[in-house]
């Protein structure tokens, strides 16, 4: 594959791997598989040692701090914020009124300006702000969703209809308290579609899609992949794109939200990613509304990264769908010119199979 790189520009000359992979693991497994793939397209050798001069990188998760910021949103496949708490789910919604507890870093105006791409809710630091905020929200909402702020993959959620329910919540997650808790509207029948922004020295690709869920080795619900229809551009050209009426109405909210976080967090992320609710609320009205954002390497990347080669490889294409797919347990082998992440047995999640396809992969759902 040639590179999409113009040699007369300067840019990153190789691409740094992250250290301490475990093949075994399917998350270590797939992120090195990510750097190879991406290093191809760019043309760019690896390498494992980085000497920051130059070098493309492709890290685990988002980065964090004035120490850690990259040169440009061309030299890493993620996102870089000034505080870790600015990456979490914390951001998504506004402190309860005389909160007995701030962190130092807090964004105070980014919940106003995301109050109409979000649903209602609080993000609360002690068992004392969650009551506050629990007794203010079943006012008017007859069901409650409380999640940790760092979670991710739908666990570590929780129900409460009140406020006993809602104490039992905070006495069984004990410490992790002090570390953060969304307390939202909870939304019934709910579909979850992904937004999103990827760019890489020379391109740049926005998408929107539909998620897909699968039972994991635990019998649990877990995510099983997304198909995504991708344009050449920007979020800001997607949302300009003709689209389905619903894919408008996400794409608009994932845009207002991305807006707000450049504006007040100085968000600097190559790869923007947001999950974007469909749901009905108590009374049965149809809510759309933005859950979290992803600014570091996540499921859909390798359907992103088969976008971005199908659009070097074709100029004259207008948009493509790509999709990942996930399975857990005994499963068929992957299509014969997948784009295979991991194909094995995860020490902790069982025998696993994650690959990405050109087009809509295993008949999921359209958006």
């Amino acid at each position: 594959m040639n590179s999409i790189l113009d040699p007369a520009i300067s840019g990153p000359q190789r691409l740094v791997l992250t250290d301490g992979i475990d093949p075994a693991r399917h998350a270590d497994a797939s992120l090195d598989a990510i750097g190879r793939r991406l290093a191809r397209h760019l043309g760019l050798p690896v390498t494992n040692r980085g000497t920051g001069n130059g070098d493309y990188a492709v890290p685990r998760t988002y980065l964090a701090g004035p120490a850690l910021r990259p040169a440009s949103p061309c030299h890493f496949l993620g996102g870089w914020v000034q505080d870790a708490l600015h990456a979490t789910k914390a951001i998504v919604h506004p402190l309860v009124g005389n909160p007995a507890c701030v962190p130092a870093q807090w964004p105070g105006g980014l919940s106003r300006d995301l109050a109409m791409a979000t649903l209602p809710g609080f993000t609360v630091f002690s068992a004392e702000d969650a009551l506050a905020a629990g007794r203010e929200l079943l006012q008017r909402l007859p069901r409650l969703r409380i999640k940790q702020v760092q979670a991710e993959g739908g666990q570590d959620q929780a129900v409460a209809h009140d406020l006993s329910q809602l104490s039992a919540v905070l006495d069984g997650w004990g410490d992790h308290v002090p570390s953060g808790l969304v307390i939202e509207e909870d939304i019934a029948g709910i579909r979850t579609f992904s937004v999103g922004q990827t760019e890489v020295p020379g391109q740049t690709v926005a998408y929107v899609g539909v998620q897909s869920t699968t039972p994991n080795s635990r019998g649990e619900a877990a995510y099983g992949g997304s198909t995504l229809l991708f344009i050449r551009g920007t979020l800001h050209d997607l949302a300009g794109a003709r689209l389905p009426w619903l894919s408008r109405m996400i794409v608009a909210r994932a845009a207002a939200f991305d807006q707000a976080a450049d504006r007040h967090l100085g968000l600097m992320a190559s790869r923007r990613n947001y999950d974007v609710a469909l749901g009905r609320d108590s009374t049965g009205v149809a809510r759309v509304a933005v859950l979290e954002q992803s600014w570091c390497v996540g499921g859909a990347t390798p359907a992103e990264l088969l976008a971005l080669e199908e659009f070097a490889a074709a100029p004259q294409s207008e948009t493509v769908i790509t999709s990942t797919v996930e399975r857990y347990g005994p499963v068929l082998a992957p299509p014969p010119d997948a784009f295979v992440l991991f194909d094995g047995c995860d020490p902790t999640h069982g025998a696993m199979l994650k690959y990405a396809v050109l087009g809509e992969g295993e008949a999921q759902e359209k958006i």
